[in-house]
């Protein structure tokens, strides 16, 4: 990636982290018109990226590259579901670490590669992985390596060949308890003779399957599997770990009963604690719904 290229990033991540607020809220001025300015200077060295490629600007692409950098777009497929006032299961996450008083920075490159393998597996229709030109040609080959191993799983070949499947489905519902609204966007779902079924896809660094249910305990995805489950009424919900580099495995992970009930007790505390606290929790500028 080009030296300018990344000394404007780096600037202007650092500038929204400072303000903490989207450029058109900026209460300075100066601040917002400087922000806005050296957005404009990025855009254009993505566009100037797109015709060095011999290639059109595609949207998808710009807008999901930016906004995994750390920048506010007015673009990005997930714009409706965001506007969704209630909770998912990643802003129950957000809500534990900030109840138990820890920080956990997103790490911006491992994110940013999982979310455009997501796309490409799941949307292939907005983008492939060549489109990405911010990218060597190195990431560029792992992407596709790894979404063509995807497509030789059996099952996940059938369900995303399938024009019955719906991709990046969106569900809304009360949790039971609480009361609260809770959302979720499933990246397939389906269905058969037994009813609604879920899959989650994990893009993930694990040499094994050992280690990747190793992450699945430490990243909390049994939690996500029963909050899943129970908001959306599916049969099963299960979660496929992707290897991002060689050999590009695919791991399956379904979830015990048991596990299950551990995962619902996980969401039903953090929701209980924001029930208890809802004029503080879901008012407040750190804990508002989202």
């Amino acid at each position: 990636m080009p030296f300018a290229f990344c000394s404007l990033l780096s600037r202007l991540r650092t500038r929204y982290r400072e303000t903490k607020i989207k450029p058109q809220e900026a209460s300075d001025k100066k601040t917002k018109t400087m922000i806005q300015h050296e957005h404009q200077q990025l855009l254009k060295i993505i566009h100037q990226k797109f015709a060095a490629a011999n290639r059109p600007p595609n949207e998808t692409v710009i807008g999901n590259w930016l906004s995994l950098n750390g920048i506010t777009t007015h673009t990005g497929a997930d714009k409706p579901y965001r506007a969704i006032e209630a909770y998912s299961n990643s802003r129950l996450s957000q809500i534990k670490n900030q109840l138990i008083g820890i920080q956990r920075p997103t790490p911006l490159k491992a994110f940013s590669m999982g979310s455009i393998l997501h796309q490409i597996i799941l949307e292939p229709e907005l983008a492939e992985a060549e489109d990405y030109v911010f990218l060597t040609p190195a990431p560029r080959r792992h992407l596709e390596a790894a979404k063509k191993s995807a497509f030789r799983n059996r099952l996940l070949k059938r369900v995303l060949e399938n024009g019955a499947t719906e991709i990046e489905k969106v569900f809304t519902w009360t949790d039971n308890k609480t009361e609260l609204p809770c959302k979720a966007k499933v990246d397939i779902a389906y269905e058969d003779h037994r009813g609604l079924h879920v899959i989650d896809l994990k893009s993930t660094g694990a040499g094994n399957k050992a280690a990747f249910l190793a992450d699945c305990v430490k990243y909390e995805y049994g939690r996500q599997a029963a909050f899943y489950l129970d908001g959306t009424g599916a049969k099963t919900v299960v979660i496929y770990g992707i290897q991002k580099r060689a050999p590009y495995g695919v791991f399956r992970k379904r979830y015990t009963k048991r596990e299950l009930e551990t995962g619902r007790k996980m969401y039903g505390f953090i929701l209980g604690k924001v029930a208890e606290e809802e004029g503080i929790l879901k008012f407040s500028a750190g804990l508002k719904v989202a």
